[in-house]
């Protein structure tokens, strides 16, 4: 695939509905500031790794209980 004149990006009205801090409007336009959305990015993945971890934990005590 060639991807060199791709657009990746966010819609700004869903990133508005979930951190409406993080949308700037001008005239008609709105941006997301993507600078400010990399914590809020890190500290999802943060918390999905912990979950994982969790589930991972109860599957393998499940395991152990069937076995």
């Amino acid at each position: 695939m060639n991807f060199q004149n791709e657009k990746i990006g966010l819609l700004a009205q869903d990133v508005q509905a979930v951190f409406p801090e993080l949308v700037d409007e001008n005239n008609e336009y709105m941006s997301v500031n993507y600078q400010a959305l990399i914590p809020v990015l890190l500290s999802a993945v943060n918390e999905q790794t912990k979950r994982n971890q969790s589930l991972k934990q109860r599957i393998e005590t499940l395991k152990s209980k069937i076995q």
